[in-house]
């Protein structure tokens, strides 16, 4: 195969300007448009490069196809392998970038409707993963590991234990469960990787209580998230989403003295005094979270909902430095905490939407083509 050339190879530069300009006139005078009205002029521009992005995805589908690897495709197009197979290993629904004309302009044409049966049952995923698909998993029967984590989580609500006491020894959940040695030590394990128990070790360790912490859940999540193709910029998306929908929720909260007492802390002035250390900064912020996601009441949206921030907190705090905001972060927290607190539920649902929407392009710009990389636990 020949020398794969680097991004911007032999039409670069003054001549692909050239084209691109005389093809941005080509689509003014297809669509009847004036040149001198600006709106039709970035309309063009804009219905041009989504046609080029399609055009793209389809000449790199090809190329794969007939050999090229992602590697090189990823420096043909300058970003990094595994984005290249990201953004370009699914076929795009035709239409999919097509943009509305220019107010005054008349009515866009209608978009086909993909009415396929497949279209409806499941995206199809990126090569190499898996499509999100219902499997037996709704009607299967449990294994006797999973009865025991089950089990075990019966007896810590019915026994009312706190986080830090002990369960019974090995011995004694043999015989209360009647299981294998080998059953129940992999019930035990589903539990500690969850982050529902920790196992101390030593001669007088053993199984102990954990917290019910949605980031555990985030972790587990982000197996299924990579596995499915999911990228950073789905979790961005997703995760401004939820941090409104909690926020709205925790505002419209009927306990009004349960919202002032939870929103304290963060109203008074000490709020503003975040640790300098970047651990503790990503606590004290998550705390906040935490304290609005538990206002929703309602224990279903507070756990799953969370799952997307902590994902965003952990990329956050281990690829980039979220105290370059700090000052935003304070500001915005202070007025959502006021919003909440006051219960304004579509006020504290518009501050979370743009304090998340602005966090989620300050990981974007730092990531780069990384955006479309699929999501790990790093």
């Amino acid at each position: 195969m020949n020398e794969v050339p680097g991004p911007g190879g032999p039409v670069a530069g003054g001549e692909t300007a050239s084209i691109a300009r005389a093809a941005v006139e080509d689509a003014l005078r297809a669509g009847g448009l004036e040149r001198d009205d600006p709106a039709a002029r970035v309309h063009a521009a804009a219905s041009l490069l989504a046609a080029l992005d399609d055009v793209l995805g389809e000449t790199v589908r090809d190329a794969n196809e007939e050999g090229l690897s992602w590697a090189d495709i990823g420096r043909l197009t300058g970003i990094t392998k595994q984005a290249a197979h990201a953004r370009f290993s699914a076929a795009r629904a035709p239409g999919r970038h097509g943009l509305p004309r220019p107010a005054g302009r008349g009515p866009a044409p209608a978009a086909p409707v993909d009415r396929s049966p497949a279209r409806h049952i499941a995206a199809a995923a990126p090569r190499g993963c898996l499509t999100i698909a219902p499997s037996d998993a709704v009607t299967r029967r449990l294994k006797a590991s999973e009865i025991v984590a089950r089990d075990v989580v019966h007896h810590i609500v019915t026994q009312g234990l706190s986080p830090g006491d002990g369960l019974p020894g090995e011995a004694a959940m043999l015989s209360l469960y009647g299981v294998s040695r080998e059953s129940l030590r992999e019930g035990l394990r589903l539990l500690e990787v969850q982050g529902l128990i920790t196992i101390r070790r030593g001669p007088r360790g053993g199984p102990v209580v954990g917290t019910v912490d949605p980031a555990n859940l985030g972790r587990i999540c982000t197996l299924y998230f990579h596995l499915a193709g999911a990228t950073y910029d789905e979790l961005f998306k997703a995760w401004v989403l939820c941090e409104a929908i909690l926020a709205e929720h925790a505002a419209r909260n009927p306990d009004s003295a349960a919202r002032a007492a939870a929103m304290a802390p963060y109203l008074a002035q000490s709020a503003h005094e975040a640790p300098a250390e970047l651990e503790q900064f990503v606590h004290t912020h998550t705390r906040f979270h935490a304290a609005v996601a538990a206002l929703a009441d309602n224990r279903v949206l507070e756990l799953i909902l969370q799952t997307t921030g902590k994902v965003v907190s952990r990329h956050a705090a281990v690829t980039e430095d979220p105290r370059e905001l700090r000052d935003m972060i304070a500001d915005d927290h202070l007025k959502l905490a006021k919003a909440i607190a006051a219960g304004h539920g579509n006020r504290a649902a518009a501050i979370a939407e743009e304090h998340s929407a602005v966090l989620a392009r300050y990981c974007r710009d730092h990531m780069g083509g990384r955006a479309h990389d699929y999501i790990e636990w790093e």
